[in-house]
Order: C-alpha cells, then structure tokens, then sequence
C-alpha cells in the first residue's frame, strides 16, 4: 500500500481566528462551563480560557469535579474581574487609571498571564503600533501599558507594583 506525502494545511489567519472566536465566546456564553462570582455579581466564563491565562484558576478547577463549578472571589472588585476577564479573553483592555491599584492586586492574586510579578510568565504583552498613535510604558513586573496618545483625558499612570510608589 502507497503510504503516500503529507501534506501540511493550515489556516491562514489561525492567530486572528482564536482571537475572534475568543471575544465572540466572552459575549455569548453558551458554551460558558464555570460561575465566577464576586461581590453579589455572577460572570459566566469557560474554564478552558481562564485555566491557559490563571495558575490560580487552573490549580481550583484541577481540585474540582463538578461539570460547572461557582467559584467565589472573595475581595476581589466585580469591575476589576469584569476587567481582567476582558484581558484574558480579548488580549487587552482598558482600565480607568482610579481603578488600576485594585485591578493589579487582583490580577497578582489570580496571578494571570500577562499581568503579574511572575517569573514563569514567559510572555508579556506585545504592543504593535505601526501609525505611532500609541505609546508602551514598562512598568516594574515587565508588563507594558498601552496609551492612546491622541486621548485627551490622559492621566499619569500608577504602577501598583513600584516600591517606591511613584507616578510613572
């Protein structure tokens, strides 16, 4: 029997696929299979998407066998889980520099992908700007923050993880 060639077939635009069926998964939660729940608030999410972007998440969903666990987040901010879920699934967000202190202490706790102290993040954000309309800040846990230059209500940014507290 002819074993034949192989022949390698890929998508074109497997990266922008993810990324679109991602945020598509985020708003319409069908297939949703976990309840976060913090501050009297339920956000349905997938545990798939949260355990690849959360040690945290990964290492309680592992200890539990129930098919669509409720996970309580005691202290943590709806706002700031609404914000960090919006990260974990679309890549990015925005967040209101009053609330950036709460949003890191949370994201550390969780220790999500991309937004913590972590060592054993081997990726951090990667910040395209071809027309120059944005800048990337570093803050101390090699993190960047994306700033939209032409956005009249810039405000200087607080790094949480600077010992030194100081505006950056």
């Amino acid at each position: 029997m002819d074993e034949g060639e192989n022949l390698h077939l890929n998508l074109q635009d497997f990266d922008g696929h993810i990324k679109n069926t991602w945020k598509m998964g985020q708003k319409h939660l069908t297939f949703s299979d976990v309840t976060l729940v913090c501050e009297n608030h339920h956000i349905q999410a997938h545990k798939f998407i949260i355990s690849a972007s959360s040690s945290v998440f990964r290492k309680k969903l592992d200890d539990i066998v129930h098919k669509a666990p409720l996970i309580y987040l005691k202290g943590v901010q709806y706002k700031d889980m609404q914000n960090i879920l919006s990260f974990i699934y679309q890549g990015e967000v925005y967040v209101n520099t009053n609330e950036l202190s709460s949003f890191f202490e949370a994201a550390n706790d969780l220790k999500i992908k991309g937004l913590t102290k972590s060592m054993n993040d081997d990726k951090q954000p990667f910040i395209q700007d071809p027309d120059n309309k944005t800048e990337s800040l570093s803050t101390s846990h090699d993190s960047k923050i994306n700033i939209n230059k032409n956005d009249k209500n810039l405000h200087p940014i607080y790094n949480p993880f600077d010992m030194n507290n100081q505006i950056m």
